[in-house]
């Protein structure tokens, strides 16, 4: 059988990470653990990564480049219109979405979160930054990418019309809401 490649060897580690990440968390998962679960020693976790914080950015960089994809795409459409569009991006990777809200700051803290989620953020911020917005606006979409993962068992279907509905709600878009 033929030795897999770098590449597939990395995407491996990568996907067997963000999935015990997301199992157990960040602080109690560890490089011997991940490297245990694909064959490899920890020594070869810190080769191709150099740190567990190295490895949990290489396991986010996709779910951070479709978020970068979402913010561009939807730049400039109706607040409702968003909203929908990001609780179907969450719907479609749960997991993903509460590991990039659950390491949000440490994410930031290594610089590697750029400033797409702010963007987001600030995108429904509006005209009123106050600290009752704020708070507003980071219950939603943190409550959002929980709550998803959380019912994991349930359809993305019959989950996505009371997100949005709860969403809209509390970001003060009910009105709007088709």
């Amino acid at each position: 059988m033929p030795r897999p490649s770098r590449e597939q060897v990395l995407a491996e580690i990568r996907g067997t990470a963000l999935r015990l990440f997301v199992d157990q968390g960040f602080a109690a998962t560890t490089l011997a653990q991940i490297g245990a679960e694909v064959g490899y020693s920890k020594s070869a976790m810190l080769y191709h990564f150099g740190s567990k914080d190295a490895l949990l950015v290489a396991a986010l960089d996709e779910p951070l480049r479709r978020l970068s994809e979402f913010l561009t795409a939807t730049a400039g459409r109706p607040a409702l219109e968003r909203l929908e569009a990001f609780v179907d991006l969450v719907l479609a990777h749960r997991h993903e979405a509460l590991l990039l809200v659950s390491q949000g700051p440490l994410l930031k803290q290594l610089g590697t979160l750029g400033t797409s989620p702010d963007d987001l953020l600030a995108s429904y911020l509006g005209d009123d930054p106050s600290l009752a917005r704020q708070v507003s606006v980071l219950m939603t979409f943190t409550g959002l990418a929980e709550t998803a993962a959380a019912l994991a068992e349930v359809p993305a279907a019959e989950l996505r019309t009371p997100l949005l509905a709860v969403a809209a709600r509390t970001l003060d878009l009910v009105t709007t809401l088709r």
